[in-house]
C-alpha cells in the first residue's frame, strides 16, 4: 500500500485512463474529471449539474462518458445525452406512458440503472446501443415467481429508439425463495462480452455479444459459502428489522469487474458482520482475482476501513481502493499493488 491520494466523496465513477476517471458526485450534483496523478490537485474539470429547470438533470444513477460530444445521464424517469459543457442534447423519458421507446412495455419492465448497487448503463457505439438494467414494474421483490421471470437487462439501438430485453434471466433459485435485500444482479460490460452475477452466490455468468450466448463460470470463494434464503416461496415478510438483519448475516457477492492494464478479473465479497471500524459498521471484505478465462488466481482480504468497491480505479500494478476517512467530504485511495502472474 502507497500513501494515499485525496478526492471528494464521489457515488458514481467511470475509468478512462490509468489514475484518470469522470465522477458524479451526488453531495453537490456534479460530474468531475479526476486526474489522480496530480495529488495537488486531482480534480481538472467540474461540470456543474441543476436539480430543477429547463436544463435541471435530477436523481442520477449512472453516467457514461463516450466522448466529449456523448456523456449518457441515466435518471430514474429520464434519459439525458449531454456533451461535457452541459448542454442537454437530448431528453428522453422512460419508465412512463409518454416515453417514445419502442419495444418495451413500461406497465410490465422497468429500466433501473443503479451504477452504486451494481447495475450501470454502458454504450457499444460500433452498435449504436446503450445497455440498461432493467426489471419487473407490476411485481416487488417478494413476488415470486412472477418478479424474477423478467430478464436483467435492456439494449436500446438509439439510431431508432428501439429496445431488445435479453434473455438474460435470473437463475430458478430465485423463483423458489426470496433473497431479500440481496436479490438484485451485478452486471458489468467489456470490449466483447457482458459479464454478470448476482449478490447470493459465487456463480459468474458471460454474455457472448457475438454469439449471444451465455456460459456460466463456478467461481466459489474458499473463505465464505453462498447466502441463505430470506423466505421460501408461498410465505410473506416484509419486516424491516428482519430484512436488515438477514443483509447482515449473509455475504454479499460483488460485481465482477475486468481490469485491462492486468488483463485479469475482480470481484469483491462482502462477509457477514463480524467488525466494526471507528464510528461505521463495516464488514469484512475480500478480493478474488480471476484470470480472463475466470479461473481463481487468488483470493485476499483487504485491509480494514476498505468502504466500497464499487469506486475503485485500476492499475497497472493493482487497484485503488476507497477507505475511511475522517472528514466525510474526502476520499482516501490506497494502491492495492498485486503479485499474482
Amino acid at each position: 500500500m502507497n500513501s494515499p491520494a485525496i478526492t471528494p466523496v464521489y457515488g458514481i465513477t467511470q475509468q478512462l485512463k490509468p489514475n484518470r476517471f469522470i465522477a458524479y458526485t451526488p453531495i453537490i450534483h456534479s460530474i468531475d474529471w479526476v486526474d489522480l496523478s496530480n495529488s495537488n490537485s486531482p480534480l481538472t474539470k467540474r461540470l456543474q449539474l441543476l436539480h430543477e429547470g429547463p436544463k435541471g438533470i435530477d436523481n442520477v444513477k449512472d453516467i457514461y462518458f463516450h466522448n466529449s460530444d456523448t456523456i449518457f445521464v441515466a435518471c430514474a424517469y429520464h434519459l439525458f445525452f449531454i456533451d461535457s459543457e452541459g448542454t442537454i442534447i437530448r431528453k428522453i423519458p422512460i419508465n412512463q406512458s409518454s416515453s417514445p421507446l419502442k419495444g418495451i412495455d413500461f406497465s410490465s419492465v422497468t429500466l433501473y440503472a443503479h451504477k452504486k448497487n451494481g447495475t450501470g448503463i454502458h454504450y457499444y457505439p460500433k452498435e449504436k446501443s446503450l445497455y440498461i438494467p432493467c426489471k419487473a414494474s407490476r411485481y416487488d421483490q417478494f413476488t415470486i415467481p412472477d418478479h424474477y421471470e423478467v430478464p436483467i437487462l435492456a439494449k436500446w439501438d438509439i439510431s431508432n429508439d428501439s429496445v431488445t430485453i435479453l434473455d438474460l434471466k435470473y437463475p430458478d433459485k430465485f423463483r423458489q425463495q426470496s433473497y431479500g435485500l440481496l436479490n438484485r444482479p451485478n452486471i458489468s460490460y467489456t470490449a466483447n462480452q457482458i459479464v454478470y452475477n448476482f449478490k447470493v452466490d459465487s456463480d459468474i455468468y458471460v454474455y457472448d455479444l457475438k454469439t449471444q450466448k451465455v456460459k456460466t463460470h463456478k467461481c466459489p470463494s474458499q473463505l465464505v459459502d453462498d447466502a441463505e434464503p430470506f423466505l421460501v416461496r408461498g410465505t410473506v415478510s416484509r419486516d424491516p428489522e428482519a430484512l436488515m438483519n438477514h443483509l447482515r448475516v449473509n455475504p454479499d457477492y460483488g460485481v465482477v469487474i475486468f481490469n485491462p492494464y492486468r488483463n485479469e478479473y475482480y470481484r469483491s465479497l462482502l462477509f457477514p458482520d463480524d467488525f466494526s471500524v471507528g464510528r461505521k459498521q463495516l464488514k469484512k471484505m475480500s478480493l478474488m482475482v480471476l484470470s480472463p478465462e475466470f479461473k481463481v488466481k487468488k483470493e485476499i482480504i483487504l485491509p480494514k476501513g476498505t468502504v466500497s468497491f464499487m469506486t475503485r480505479v485500476f492499475t497497472e500494478q493493482g487497484v485503488l481502493l476507497p477507505v475511511l476517512s475522517d472528514d466525510e467530504d474526502i476520499k482516501l485511495y490506497r494502491h492495492l499493488k498485486l503479485t499474482c502472474a
